[in-house]
């Protein structure tokens, strides 16, 4: 049986402008990713091996395990994470001093992070890992549950693959903080006409930007609440620093949030049970 928000495609109409979104897609992610045989001068060429083959194996079997609607919401998912990507920079969607990569195929199935956002500052930056998700299923809850136990353990997860040209940085990428973005069929349907159109200016005050940065806020402070209690004070100043950088960029795009209510953020399913399972999360841990 699907999840009620995952629908199959009502007609083929839909289903066709989906197809020519995910080329345009299958793009972006292309152009953005990291590659693991770009480290040949770091990583022994057989460990390269080892890694890319462990993906394949976790893609095939991900791919003969799919329902037919599940393989559509997967064609959602790579538009809404090639969306994110793009216009996290394009239009600043995470401020105008962050920089989004896609991760290599080896880190999304090993830590579930689909991309990394680098917000630079002088001599340095900040790092967060977003784990990108269409819709609010049981899958999503193993998902926090695995961050709480990384929380917990005190070890946040390791980026094996990774560059920032701008900071001249090669190799791994330690203590990331992780969080989990979402969005809702409808919305991300709504979206893909925009996107499709190059509609900067729509794009640049989308509501979808506010809930992203929403949903990655009250995950911050959840997070570092439950580091703090756990005593893992490492943990929580790496929550703490991307909470700071999230507060300021909400702050600077304050004008423009004044032009959509809550309630039409709420309207998305998928951003109301991110915001109701962590506001539950907190209560059962007493954070």
């Amino acid at each position: 049986m699907s999840h009620p928000y995952e629908q199959p495609f009502e007609d083929a109409l839909e289903r066709a402008d989906l197809e020519i979104a995910l080329k345009k897609a299958r793009g972006v992610l292309a152009a953005a990713a990291i590659r693991e045989t770009d480290f040949t001068d770091l990583y022994d060429a057989a460990r390269i091996k080892h890694d890319i083959d462990n993906a394949n194996s976790r893609e095939a079997g991900f791919r003969a395990n799919q329902a037919p609607e599940s393989r559509e919401m997967k064609m959602l998912a790579d538009v809404f994470e090639a969306i994110v990507i793009e216009q996290g920079e394009l239009n600043d969607w995470f401020g105008p001093n962050a920089f989004t990569r896609k991760t290599s195929r080896y880190d999304d199935y090993e830590n579930g992070i689909d991309a990394i956002v680098e917000f630079e500052k002088p001599q340095e930056a900040t790092h967060l890992g977003l784990g990108i998700d269409v819709t609010f299923t049981a899958d999503t809850s193993k998902k926090f549950g695995r961050i709480t136990d990384q929380i917990k353990a005190g070890r946040l997860p390791r980026i094996k693959y990774f560059s920032s040209e701008r900071l001249h940085i090669r190799g791994e990428l330690r203590n990331v903080p992780a969080v989990i973005i979402g969005a809702s069929r409808k919305t991300i349907q709504e979206l893909i006409p925009v996107w499709m159109e190059r509609d900067n200016k729509e794009l640049a005050r989308h509501k979808i930007q506010f809930m992203i940065l929403e949903e990655i806020k009250i995950q911050l402070e959840a997070f570092k609440a439950y580091a703090l209690k756990n005593g893992k004070t490492d943990v929580a100043n790496r929550y703490r620093e991307a909470l700071e950088i999230v507060k300021a960029i909400l702050a600077g795009k304050a004008a423009f949030r004044k032009e959509i209510s809550d309630d039409e953020l709420k309207t998305d399913p998928v951003f109301f049970s991110i915001q109701d399972y962590i506001q539950r999360w907190r209560k059962s841990f007493g954070v």
